[in-house]
């Protein structure tokens, strides 16, 4: 029988390395990297909360098992409360982009109408944009913003971050990761106009 793979989560350094490095990727080739990347983190975040029974975790887990696909793997985390209706709904459309990418015979392109629709979509990003200093327009750099937001979240709920009490006068606009989306916008809007004026 095959060893339980240790699971241990992504730290930033690692995250923020990968995603420069994509910068000299073509599109298939982000695609398929960044879809990996979030479905290690979804099994680490599950894993992490699970009764660590290494036969059954293994059962979950390796091919052909309950939580072996990108898709399960959303599924049960949402389902569990690991995060909100605006992750699960980014996370798919991802899931459905990077099947898209694996299926297309022809050269994949974020100008396919179909996956540029589907950026255009993403719900993090729509959010960070309101907040941002800079917006990001195109369909790949919604992608990858999306996919670096998504991680950065899961990563800090991973660690332990708690959901914050929405505050009395708090309009319903925004669910937890709208907040915490909202923030992260906010704070490298402030540190890149500090650095432009100092």
């Amino acid at each position: 029988m095959s060893k339980l793979k240790p699971r241990r989560s992504l730290t930033r350094a690692e995250f923020n390395k990968v995603m420069t490095a994509l910068g000299k990727e073509g599109d298939r080739s982000s695609v398929i990297i960044v879809s990996a990347w979030l479905n290690d983190i979804l099994e680490h975040y599950l894993d992490s909360i699970f009764r660590q029974d290494k036969d059954v975790l293994r059962s979950l887990f390796n091919p052909g098992g309950i939580l072996d696909s990108f898709s399960n793997k959303v599924k049960v985390a949402y389902l569990l409360g690991l995060f909100e209706r605006t992750v699960f709904n980014d996370l798919n459309a991802i899931r459905k982009i990077r099947n898209d990418c694996a299926h297309f015979r022809e050269k994949f392109s974020f100008r396919i109408k179909v996956v540029k629709s589907a950026c255009n979509n993403l719900e993090t990003v729509r959010v960070f944009n309101q907040f941002f200093i800079t917006p990001v327009h195109s369909a790949r750099e919604k992608f990858l913003t999306a996919a670096i937001i998504i991680v950065h979240y899961l990563m800090d709920m991973d660690k332990g971050l708690k959901r914050l009490e929405l505050p009395p006068k708090h309009d319903g606009r925004l669910d937890f990761c709208g907040i915490y989306v909202k923030g992260l916008a906010t704070a490298i809007s402030m540190e890149i106009v500090d650095k432009a004026t100092s």
